[in-house]
């Protein structure tokens, strides 16, 4: 099936929901390799508003769970570079 996101990612999603198909990986920029979410990050998202823990991560990612913590670890120490904690401190 095609879809389009550019239209906005809440009409992909919505897609998913009334269809109940699965992302294209060649299509879908939001592709991924877990069936359980239609392979779509955003129906994941949707699906798991309060967020997922490191392990439901690694097992949709199909890496494991060091490698997970070893990627938010670095995605933190970027961002705290850049001063996007800046404001908690106040």
């Amino acid at each position: 099936m095609n879809h389009k996101h550019m239209v906005g990612d809440a009409i992909c999603y919505d897609f998913h929901e009334r269809t109940k198909a699965a992302c294209d990986k060649n299509k879908c920029r939001h592709w991924i390799d877990y069936q359980g979410d239609s392979n779509c990050s955003l129906v994941c998202a949707n699906k798991n508003p309060s967020g997922l823990t490191l392990r439901d991560v690694a097992d949709r990612l199909q890496i494991s769970f060091p490698r997970v913590k070893q990627i938010q670890d670095k995605a933190i120490q970027k961002a705290a570079k850049r001063g996007l904690f800046d404001f908690m401190e106040e």
